[in-house]
């Protein structure tokens, strides 16, 4: 045995690999699964936006700002559908300002989608409050780390608050 040999200075000639000391990345199934989801809602946003686009040029000149585009869409809406985003959007307030810009956003538009699904339901005159139930509860799940009790507790009162709103049309 060599004693005047240092162990820690690599010898020349020798081409010794370190051993790789890292760990490989694991990610848990549900990690997995909100990525996939997130990434499906992102597709849907922006064929949304490259839809509504396209058929905002086809049918009208093009407006020149996203405030007049917005004040178009306000000014289409009808007093039940007002009232149903009014029913939506009740006690989310604190919810909705802790989520960043770009799920804010994918929020408020999914749930205008919403509102206008539910008043589609509620002119074919079968408003079935079990369809309502799902499509809120459906919209509701977008909200990171939702409480399983609360979806289901919110979803509920959203749905009676707008049968009540059918039934005094």
């Amino acid at each position: 045995m060599n004693l005047t040999k240092n162990p820690f200075k690599k010898e020349k000639g020798l081409d010794f690999k370190s051993p790789d000391l890292t760990l490989p990345e694991k990610v848990s199934p549900i990690e997995k699964a909100a990525d996939q989801k997130a990434e499906i809602a992102r597709e849907k946003l922006e064929r949304l936006e490259s839809h509504q686009e396209s058929s905002l040029e086809g049918d009208k000149p093009s407006l020149k700002s996203s405030d007049q585009r917005n004040h178009q869409a306000v000014v289409l809406k009808s007093k039940q559908l007002k009232e149903i985003e009014l029913v939506l959007q009740e006690d989310l307030e604190t919810i909705y300002f802790k989520m960043d810009e770009a799920q804010r956003r994918m929020f408020r538009e999914e749930g205008e989608r919403v509102a206008r699904e539910i008043e589609a339901i509620i002119h074919t005159g079968r408003a079935i409050a079990v369809k309502v139930l799902e499509i809120i509860k459906r919209w509701l799940k977008l909200i990171p780390g939702v409480n399983k009790f609360f979806l289901e507790q919110e979803a509920k009162i959203k749905t009676d608050k707008i049968i009540k709103i059918n039934t005094h049309n």
